[in-house]
């Protein structure tokens, strides 16, 4: 039997199977957190967040920058026929993250209390100080084994195998959730421990699910050498020498000082980007906690709101968040090796997909979410006053987001690291300084103060995107003229799914039903949007964008899915070529 090859994906392709895998990851994670949360509760989902918002920072430090930096420069090296400069960053990308992880996990478990009192004052309510550094103590293991894993699937995303690293990512939440939640269940009920006891064997479950994903990618590379290989020969023989915009090609590769200033220059980028989003993500968390205990909201209360904004709302949130993070992903090495060959017309096809597939996919999720927020917030938490509220004001930030991670990432790939740095700190600046004068101006208005913190985060995100845009446009003379033709053609679509939602929920409301029934609720209600938006969308060719992968074509010739989406699709101008190759994606 022949053994299946790993096929290079395309842009939308690659973007479409990681969204399917984080999609799939994260739909997992929130029907997990359902029962998790049951039993946890309130204090433990506060020690939660507390703890996995600090490891997140650290992590930035140690990993974030790693796989993206060798994925653009492994899309770099190729589309200049260098391989072996791709094993030498895979190589120099490995020495660097085990000095800087054990760093790390050593900082977290010298200064886990100081840690503990930035967030807890020491109240005899609520969580404990004790009990949040152990929290900070044990999800740092995760340190010792996530920063390696993250390097093996940068080197697969920058040779444009999307599926192993999705796999990959499914793997490692699927075996995450079955320690979390038996785990848990021992802890609790055999034997009768605290729910903070449950709260560290769920934090400690996330690096044994990391192991077990780090080892299937390490299987997966060995077992594929001759496909790397073979794109070693093939990405030098194909490089047409006559084509006088491309840079000389040189066969020997680079040394290994080049290679680690290019590392550093993109790794450092995305660090400080990365690092300086979560630094006033753990910040937004204190002003919060400051302006609601100034408003007169008691300790408990307070940190139950903190939870929900930086943890529970967002997890719901990250169904629509999953895409412009897949997205992000796989633009990366196709960035780059179009900027390095200086082919702006396809950086510019290149963005103009990635906001295209925004909107026929984010759009609609995010509308959806928003107009039955208090009974999506109900089905996986339960009832709560300040849940719906915060979970909107999520859902509009993510969908901003989403276009300033791709734009950030664009930039990133082209060598602008000064440039993302400059409009992430000049956005959190901006939403620092105006985090506790709306929460307070929220409040005076009879509005839920802990939303004026949201309203902050994303004018902040505006105004990046907004210095991005200006940027991309002098750069690569960025037109979003496209994207704006297809907005102006989801205005059906849309409006049409909009009402048609609104006229369910009038005819039957999902007021006073269990949380059973109203999950049955929502899932005709979903599919009701769905029977509206997407013949509408495939006649009026909004996802044009995402017919591109082989199987998606095939699925065009069966007459109900074609008679659903229009027999006949129109041209699009971001509608990218289909990829040639017949292999079987892994």
């Amino acid at each position: 039997m022949s053994k299946k090859r790993l096929r290079e994906n395309s842009f939308v392709e690659g973007s479409l199977i990681a969204y399917l895998a984080i999609i799939f990851t994260k739909v997992m994670g929130l029907l997990y957190n359902i029962p998790f949360y049951q039993m946890i509760g309130d204090e433990g989902g506060f020690i939660y967040s507390c703890a996995y918002s600090i490891y997140v920072l650290f992590l930035s430090v140690s990993t974030s920058g790693i796989p993206v930096a060798i994925s653009i420069l492994i899309g770099e090296y190729n589309a200049l026929g260098k391989f072996k400069s791709t094993q030498r960053a895979y190589r120099l990308g490995r020495r660097y993250v085990a000095l800087v992880s054990f760093i790390s996990f050593v900082l977290i478990q010298i200064f886990a209390p100081a840690l503990s009192r930035f967030f807890i004052s020491g109240s005899e309510t609520g969580a404990q100080l004790g009990d949040l550094t152990i929290a900070f103590r044990v999800i740092s293991l995760c340190l010792l084994i996530v920063p390696f894993l993250s390097v093996e699937r940068g080197y697969f995303q920058g040779h444009k195998f999307i599926g192993v690293s999705s796999v990959s990512q499914i793997i490692e939440q699927a075996v995450r959730i079955a320690f979390v939640l038996f785990g848990a269940y021992v802890t609790l009920y055999v034997l009768r421990q605290s729910q903070v006891s449950a709260v560290y064997v769920a934090l400690f479950g996330a690096a044994f699910a990391a192991l077990v994903a780090w080892l299937y990618v390490l299987i997966k590379k060995r077992s594929n050498k001759d496909t790397f290989h073979r794109l070693s020969h093939e990405n030098i023989n194909d490089i047409d020498l006559s084509d006088v915009s491309l840079p000389p090609v040189e066969r020997h590769p680079d040394s290994a000082s080049v290679i680690a200033k290019k590392l550093i220059r993109y790794c450092s980028t995305v660090v400080i980007y990365t690092i300086s989003i979560h630094i006033y993500t753990v910040v937004d968390m204190k002003l919060l906690l400051y302006g609601l205990d100034k408003i007169g909201y008691s300790v408990v209360e307070t940190q139950t709101v903190v939870g929900i904004v930086s943890n529970w709302a967002p997890k719901i949130a990250m169904i629509t968040a999953a895409l412009p993070i897949g997205m992000a992903n796989s633009i990366a090495p196709h960035i780059a090796n179009s900027y390095a060959k200086r082919d702006l017309l396809d950086v510019n096809v290149k963005l103009n997909q990635a906001i295209g597939v925004i909107f026929c996919i984010n759009l609609p999720m995010t509308i959806g979410l928003s107009l039955f927020s208090p009974t999506v917030y109900n089905i996986f938490y339960g009832s709560s006053p300040h849940g719906p509220s915060v979970l909107v004001m999520t859902l509009l930030l993510t969908m901003v987001n989403s276009f300033v991670n791709v734009f950030s990432m664009a930039a990133q790939s082209m060598g602008k690291g000064k440039l993302v740095i400059t409009s992430t700190l000049t956005g959190i600046v901006i939403n620092a300084v105006c985090d506790l004068p709306l929460i307070f101006l929220f409040h005076r208005l009879g509005l839920r103060p802990y939303t004026g913190a949201s309203a902050s985060s994303i004018l902040g995100q505006l105004i990046v995107l907004g210095i991005l845009t200006r940027a991309l446009h002098r750069e690569v003379r960025f037109s979003a003229k496209p994207s704006l033709q297809m907005a102006k053609k989801m205005s059906l679509p849309i409006g049409a799914m909009t009402a048609g939602l609104f006229l369910l929920r009038w005819l039957w409301p999902t007021d006073g039903h269990g949380r059973l029934f109203q999950t049955l609720q929502m899932i005709i209600f979903a599919l009701a949007g769905v029977v509206v938006y997407l013949p509408l969308a495939g006649r009026t060719g909004v996802i044009d964008p995402l017919l591109t992968h082989p199987v998606a074509k095939r699925l065009l010739t069966y007459k109900p899915i074609a008679l659903l989406l229009g027999r006949r699709f129109r041209s699009n101008p971001i509608v990218e070529k289909a990829p040639q190759e017949n292999e079987t994606t892994d």
